[in-house]
């Protein structure tokens, strides 16, 4: 997940923010998709 955000400088912020609730395990399986 970290190589997708690098990849998408554009959606870092929203990545990163996706990133640090995905390292919380709070993290819902559809964003997960969505970050794919």
């Amino acid at each position: 997940m970290g190589k997708t955000s690098v990849k998408l400088p554009a959606d870092a912020g929203n990545t990163i923010t996706y990133r640090t609730i995905n390292d919380y395990g709070a993290l819902t399986p559809k964003m997960n998709g969505v970050l794919r």
